[in-house]
């Protein structure tokens, strides 16, 4: 589906470069076979789809971190298998520069998912991170990177999204 291909064209780039081998092993083969789906997590209620305002928190804990906070307008949450991150992991550098992804599964301990419906009969969702433990392993790339890489895959999403729509030749009349 349009949903499903703009998930996978955001969230599998980074994942290709800068995912670990394990990480790469673990997601890309069953998403590439249409057996797992992903839900992107950038948006959020104060800060709508401005990345670098980000208030969901991932405190390095040693070997694990903790994610709190909120996500909004989750097209995919409801039926997806894993949750692609974006959390503030560094409080104290420039914005752009604190952000850092996460690779979580939907049904991990402390993650709750929400539906909301919307005009046309779809659904959206809300999901809560309450003290949510997730192991060192499910951080992607660099610890700080993630604004770069939210930016790398959407610069990709959009020339993707274009390509699949449909052009019409429009005249005047």
């Amino acid at each position: 589906t349009a949903v499903g291909l703009g998930t996978h064209t955001i969230a599998l780039p980074p994942l290709l470069a800068m995912g670990t081998p394990a990480q790469q092993e673990k997601w890309i083969p069953p998403v590439l076979r249409g057996e797992k789906i992903a839900a992107l997590a950038v948006t959020e209620p104060n800060t709508g789809s401005d990345v670098v305002g980000m208030g969901t928190t991932a405190i390095d804990r040693g070997n694990y971190w903790e994610l709190n906070g909120q996500k909004m307008w989750t097209t995919s949450a409801h039926f997806a298998e894993w949750y692609w991150v974006g959390a503030r992991t560094d409080p104290d550098k420039p914005k752009h520069e604190g952000l850092s992804l996460f690779l979580i599964p939907m049904d991990h301990p402390g993650l709750e998912v929400q539906s909301l419906p919307t005009v046309g009969k779809d659904t959206t969702n809300q999901v809560f991170f309450e003290d949510v433990f997730v192991p060192d392993e499910y951080l992607v790339g660099q610890r700080g990177k993630g604004f770069q890489y939210i930016a790398e895959a959407l610069d990709l999403e959009r020339f993707t999204m274009f390509t699949l729509s449909p052009i019409t030749n429009r005249t005047k009349v």
